[in-house]
């Protein structure tokens, strides 16, 4: 409810205001002052944060066509080497003749994770979903590597049926993961998947 009372103080509060808002204010000085510093003070504020947020956008990209890139890599060595072919073929020579005696070595580089190693710390920048997969891929990756590296359990001693199937398995697992990934990074970063 409108009272006089209250409508003579929003009119000496509109006076107030005018007073101070006119050119022959004292205070229109300050207030210019002020508004002037605190626009010149945001500009650059907007910028940086602008500036961040592109700079980490490509980071974030290129984390991704790194990993995508060394991954399908591997992944055609794998399967041009046919290394997953020859552990089913010595699955079966273990079920057909299970005294069978095989050791199996392969020469790997040490930097067949070169990108994965100069990207660790950069990983979060990616999805939770994307990083935990990149990580279980190089560590399944790894293990098999421990496997079939020179002096490793597959050419130290003879390779067991089991450890075979076991490799078997890791090694699917590891090729449908890295499969994953480059489908998720292809889909997020818009890079034709091949």
């Amino acid at each position: 409810m409108v009272t006089t009372e209250n409508m003579q103080i929003s009119i000496e509060l509109i006076k107030e205001i005018k007073a101070v808002l006119e050119p022959s204010s004292q205070w229109m000085p300050v207030i210019a002052a002020i508004g002037g510093a605190a626009v010149g003070g945001f500009i650059p504020l907007l910028v940086k944060l602008i500036e961040s947020r592109r700079e980490q956008k490509r980071n974030k990209e290129a984390v991704a066509h790194q990993i995508y890139a060394e991954i399908t890599a591997i992944l055609e060595i794998v399967e041009k080497r046919q290394y997953l072919q020859h552990m089913n073929v010595l699955a079966t020579q273990f079920t057909l003749h299970p005294n069978l005696i095989e050791r199996y070595q392969i020469h790997i580089s040490e930097d067949f994770s070169l990108m994965y190693k100069v990207n660790i710390d950069r990983l979060p920048l990616l999805n939770p979903s994307l990083q935990t997969k990149i990580v279980k891929f190089y560590r399944f990756l790894s293990a098999l590597i421990e496997d079939v590296k020179p002096g490793g359990g597959f050419n130290s001693q003879p390779i067991t049926h089991y450890g075979c199937d076991q490799f078997i398995l890791i090694a699917t697992e590891a090729i449908s993961l890295g499969e994953e990934i480059k489908v998720d990074i292809s889909l997020q970063f818009n890079l034709s998947h091949g």
